[in-house]
């Protein structure tokens, strides 16, 4: 064999050789972006239903202790009943339907 035609061949052995893990390179910095991206859609499904539920938490939190400071904190029905409805009404209108549209 000619040093001529050792050189071709080295020289389609290196190109050959060049693309093969350029195209390897490339399909796992894709598989990395998909898995990226799912995951991150995950999260932020994650992060809405939490907010949600911390949103109910809170306000039946709220609800518990105003019912055990009218059983033994010697308030009226009505104001319980009244405070219950503002903390109802509140969360409501700025906790529950925003977070429920991020799920």
């Amino acid at each position: 064999m000619d040093a001529g035609l050792a050189a071709v061949l080295g020289a389609v052995a290196g190109a050959v050789a060049t693309f093969g893990a350029t195209f390897v390179t490339g399909r796992t910095s894709r598989d990395q972006a998909q898995f990226a991206a799912k995951v991150e859609h995950v999260r932020q499904r994650r992060e809405g239903r939490e907010l949600a539920y911390r949103g109910f938490v809170s306000a039946a939190a709220k609800v518990r202790d105003l019912y055990l400071d009218e059983v033994w904190g010697g308030q009226t029905p009505g104001a319980f009943v009244a405070a219950v409805s503002d903390v109802i009404g509140r969360w409501g209108g700025s906790g529950w339907a925003s977070a429920k549209s991020r799920c």
